[in-house]
């Protein structure tokens, strides 16, 4: 074996002195720059929290704003619930998999700092915080990868990627799509710490950091950062033998960080499997669509990928392939890298992208990958290049390409075309002016020329970046719709909903209208209202077999007005409207666990009436004769199949009345018939609509329209007050004595002596064990739905469970992976050690059999890309 004395490390010279007070700290930069740049357009906007204007589009309001007050709920220690189980919801619903997909990131937690009435700015510091993150993660891998150039010019870059259209278009108001955007640099990181063989375990901990803050995103980000990994093993100058060798090490890095996040990945991964199933986008895109949307200040609206990148690293990325002052193998990989993830966003590739399930919603979810890969390849081509005459002209072709698209593109706003301008003259100036200052160091013209250019690309950046921002707001605010922010209609309910609220001896209904689809999470109370992407499908055929109405294919419930429904789950509370202001109301209500003599057969096919009755244990409806009568010209009903059908009608003008008779004091509701198997077809479902309460006089008008297809008419049926009064004392009085609720158990003191079936109003889903006194842990069984527990009446105490399937195998994953990894480490640990001690050996016996200039670090291995040290 040679003797050999280890080289030199490398040490990177510092910026000129008469530099550096242009060149600040780069990360600061790109980090600055994002927070200016988000703050500014939401400023200019009037939105929160800088104006009235609402943030909360779409499903931000609807769905990721209450999850976080809900987890701050859960942090302060005020919730019904915690991270395994929400009894806010839906009735009662498991809450990891919503934990995991919405709210696991290491910044959700800044949520419970705020107080609930502001979670709007909650979720704005914690969106702009990620995106700083994002532009500062991309500087310091944009610093590994090629460690030259103005430490300016590389916050600008990484500025580019935190503010691309992606994080500002389709990530802003989905927070924890953003984790994503963070982890791809660092992911990407974790291969260059592979080709220098150090911080192993290190960089399991950021795998498994990615996948624990959002497995969805960081799926995405996986595939992206193993292609621009592999790129820089092609361009690294090293044997194929060492180059296998390093893609082994990465993906064994990779695979140690994912089965690290399997106790949360694996119970979500089940969950999704159980959801809904959707209706998802088409993924076909157009070259004329793809090219526009890399402009400034254009959007597609959700219908085409989010990849501009601005002006800088669209110039960049252009004279690349053309720059022959950086080796062909270098061009020619990383000019492939961007066009093959661009063809990968179309069939079949889309499908591996989502994880080969159509989304709902916006497609081109992985659209940041493409936003790395062109930040990236923009920054080679600016460190390590020296564009000639001939790169420059192919690159003014394809920016005067991109200037006539952005005159005649739709999905361009009329300023892409000053922008791009603009950008080109700030570029050149910026290159001639650092040409001239290399050109005459100590010409004093030189360095203000440079000082200038710099400050003038700074400002031009923040400027369109502006731009970009406030028009892509501007247009999805045409489109989408937005939620209030917090107001006093909130604070209204919420001090309703806390003068009432008795839980767990009853539910507290947060009432109607609703201000989100998840009220109960934000506002407080014990409802239906519930919408995620994770619903259990057991839970969802069960509310809706019971007549709650749904939209989003079955992960969305609605509340219902129907007193039968409160019997069934014990609401004995509710924040209803009066004159337009909520009005608290009490009623008696049966315990949430109720004692059966047995439970009844469902028929089959039966509609929302019979089923209530069935689990309820009571009949109370009764069926008047209802013969619908056509108002103002609206056309005769047709009777198909002998049952009368509403003719279609797409303006809703045709009305149709009829007059019901039934007990004064009686809740009327209607139902319509849908085909079989037509339940999660359609995208939503009105369930049973009440009509309201029959009068003194015992009779009432009701009143429908036609809708845009031919429909049955509804079915009518009457909720009989003295029938549900008698049915509600009868389960209480076999009902629990005392029911206690913490975190994911429910226990019950049940009536001894008596044989039956204990029913707890809690939708029955996978993860339920429930014994009877010292009894045993067993799956319980389902009446209708609902959590039902045999009893024999040796017992008087029920108490019930709820473990998230899959956690424990989970659990056994993430600690084998624990073991590798700290197996792997202790032996990383012991080479290095055994290293130190034969280079220590060595320079203690001054004996050497090789020339000490032949040794070269790992880390300054000479590439085309990195000139030997």
């Amino acid at each position: 074996m040679p003797r050999v004395r280890p080289g030199p490390v490398p040490v990177r010279p510092a910026p000129p002195e008469r530099f550096r007070w242009i060149t600040p700290g780069a990360k600061t930069l790109a980090a600055a720059m994002t927070i200016g740049v988000f703050c500014l357009s939401g400023a200019l906007r009037g939105t929160t929290p800088f104006g009235g204007g609402s943030r909360n589009l779409n499903d931000l309001g609807n769905q990721f704003g209450p999850m976080h007050a809900h987890l701050a709920a859960i942090l302060r220690g005020t919730a019904d619930g915690d991270l395994f189980f929400n009894w806010n919801s839906g009735m009662g619903v498991p809450f990891l998999p919503d934990f995991h997909l919405y709210l696991a990131s290491p910044l959700a937690p800044l949520t419970a700092l705020f107080p609930p009435e502001r979670i709007d700015l909650a979720m704005f510091v914690i969106t702009v915080a990620k995106m700083a993150l994002a532009s500062v993660t991309m500087t310091v891998y944009l610093n590994a990868v090629t460690p030259r150039g103005p430490r300016w010019q590389l916050g600008l870059f990484g500025s580019a990627y935190g503010l691309c259209a992606w994080a500002v278009d389709d990530a802003a108001y989905v927070p924890q799509w953003l984790d994503g955007l963070v982890f791809l640099p660092l992911l990407c990181l974790v291969g260059e710490w592979t080709l220098q063989r150090r911080r192993w375990t290190l960089g399991v901990l950021i795998v498994a950091a990615a996948w624990y803050a959002n497995f969805y995103t960081a799926y995405m980000a996986t595939l992206g950062a193993a292609a621009i990994v592999l790129a820089r093993f092609l361009t690294v100058e090293m044997s194929s033998r060492d180059r296998l060798a390093a893609g082994a090490r990465y993906a064994a890095s990779a695979a140690c960080g994912l089965a690290l996040a399997m106790p949360l990945f694996v119970p979500t991964f089940i969950a999704a499997g159980h959801a809904p199933p959707t209706t998802g986008h088409s993924f076909d895109v157009s070259p004329v669509v793809f090219l526009a949307r890399l402009l400034p200040a254009s959007e597609g609206v959700g219908q085409s990928p989010s990849i501009c990148v601005g002006t800088l690293v669209l110039l960049a990325v252009s004279v690349f392939p053309f720059d022959r002052a950086i080796p062909r193998r270098s061009r020619v990989v990383w000019s492939s890298l961007p066009l093959l993830l661009a063809l990968s966003f179309q069939r079949p590739g889309q499908y591996v992208w989502n994880g080969f399930d159509a989304p709902d919603g916006s497609p081109y979810r992985e659209a940041f990958v493409l936003c790395a890969a062109l930040v990236i390849v923009g920054w080679i081509g600016v460190t390590r290049g020296r564009p000639g005459r001939r790169s420059v002209l192919c690159a003014s072709a394809f920016h005067l390409v991109m200037l006539l698209l952005a005159l005649v593109s739709p999905l361009a706003s009329r300023h892409a075309p000053a922008l791009l301008i603009a950008g080109a003259l700030a570029a050149a100036a910026a290159v001639g002016a650092a040409r001239w200052s290399a050109r005459r160091p100590d010409d004093r013209r030189a360095r203000t020329a440079l000082v200038t250019a710099a400050v003038g690309l700074t400002a031009f950046m923040l400027l369109e970046q502006t731009v970009t921002a406030v028009f892509i707001d501007q247009r999805r605010a045409q489109r989408f719709e937005f939620t209030a922010p917090w107001n006093s209609s909130h604070e209204e309910r919420v001090q309703a909903i806390r003068s009432v609220d008795g839980f767990p001896r009853y539910r507290t209904e947060p009432g109607g209208p609703g201000l989100t689809a998840n009220d109960p999470m934000l506002l407080g109370g014990q409802g239906a209202g519930y919408y995620s992407s994770v619903l259990p499908l057991d839970t969802s055929r069960t509310l809706i077999d019971l007549g709650y109405p749904y939209d989003r294919w079955g992960r969305q419930i609605l509340p219902a007005d129907n007193p039968v429904l409160d019997a069934i789950f014990a609401v004995g509370a509710q924040a209803t409207d009066s004159k337009g202001r909520p009005a608290p109301s009490r009623r008696a209500a049966a315990p949430l666990v109720t004692l059966r003599s047995a439970t009844r057969p469902l028929p089959a096919g039966a509609d929302p009436f019979r089923v209530q009755e069935a689990v309820l244990g009571s009949e109370v409806y009764r069926y008047p004769k209802v013969r619908w009568a056509p108002v103002g010209g609206a056309p005769e009903m047709t009777s198909p199949g002998g049952r009368p059908h509403i003719p279609s009608d797409a303006r809703g003008r045709a009305r149709y009345e009829a007059t019901v008779s039934c007990s004064p004091g009686s809740s009327v509701a209607g139902w319509t018939p849908k085909p079989p198997g037509g339940r999660f077809r359609d995208r939503s479902g009105p369930g049973m609509v009440s009509f309201g309460t029959v009068p003194v006089g015992g009779t009432l008008k009701i009143t429908i329209r036609a809708g845009a297809e031919a429909a049955p008419a509804p079915v009518v049926g009457c909720a009989d007050p003295a029938l549900l009064r008698a049915a509600v004392e009868r389960l209480r009085s076999g009902g629990a004595r005392r029911v206690r609720v913490s975190g994911h158990r429910i226990e019950a003191e049940i009536p001894r002596g008596r044989p039956g079936v204990a029913v707890v109003s809690v939708p029955l889903v996978d993860g339920w064990k429930c014994s009877i006194g010292d009894g045993p842990a067993r799956r319980p069984r389902s009446h209708d739905g609902l959590i039902a527990v045999p009893v024999d009446g040796s017992s008087g105490r029920l108490s019930c469970g709820y473990t998230p399937p899959g956690l424990f195998a989970g659990t056994a994953l993430g600690l084998a992976g624990l073991s590798v990894t700290l197996g792997a480490a202790y032996i990383g640990r012991r080479r290095r050690l055994r290293g130190k001690a034969a280079e220590s050996e060595i320079l203690d016996s001054g004996s050497f059999d090789a020339d000490p200039s032949d040794v070269r670090d790992v880390s300054e291995t000479p590439t085309p890309d990195r000139p030997r040290s």
